[in-house]
């Protein structure tokens, strides 16, 4: 802001002290004829002050434009002061963001690590309970095979001791009938 205070400062001293500059000499066209000045120009060399003293500048219309220009510089100044106020405030909204995302992104790495581990836990765990249910599975189906072969066994014995146990009825039934017909057979006395 104060760049362009000087800047219009330095262009108004030097309206002031103006000198006349020296014109740079034109190439004339021979075919065509040179054109006269509709009106005399001001002098390159006539500052503000020197328009003053002639009357060619209204000092109202001067004071005017100049609180104009000032009015509009200070207008200028206050919008830049209110947009920089805005940036600086909408900056430190996001800084708070970007802080906030990052403990976010530290949480979540730090959830996310602890997830992948007991799941690595897990599954080695898991492994270990696949492996023995499979063992397991293999050791039943042997005691099932030998718990059918013992039940196959043990009827087979059940059926031989009931014939065994019939054959012995059958004998003792058969020895029974031959002592009844040796008991009746023999004469009374």
């Amino acid at each position: 802001m104060s760049g362009l205070d000087d800047l219009v400062k330095d262009e108004m001293a030097n309206a002031k002290t103006a000198t006349p500059r020296a014109a740079r000499p034109r190439p004339e066209k021979l075919d065509r004829p040179r054109k006269p000045p509709a009106e005399p120009a001001a002098p390159a060399w006539e500052s503000l002050a020197d328009k003053r003293a002639h009357g060619a500048v209204d000092d109202t219309a001067l004071d005017a434009a100049v609180t104009g220009t000032s009015d509009l510089r200070k207008q200028v100044k206050s919008a830049l002061q209110e947009e920089r106020a805005r940036v600086a405030e909408r900056a430190k909204e996001l800084a708070t963001v970007e802080t906030e995302l990052a403990k976010l992104a530290v949480k979540e790495s730090q959830d996310v690590a602890t997830l992948r581990g007991r799941l690595e836990e897990l599954d080695r765990t898991l492994y270990r309970a696949e492996r023995d249910l499979k063992a397991k599975a293999e050791a039943h189906r042997v005691a099932e095979e030998r718990a059918e072969a013992l039940r196959a066994e043990k009827k087979a014995l059940r059926e031989h001791l009931a014939m065994m146990v019939l054959g012995s009825e059958a004998r003792k039934e058969e020895k029974l009938r031959e002592l009844l017909d040796v008991a009746h057979r023999r004469p009374e006395r």
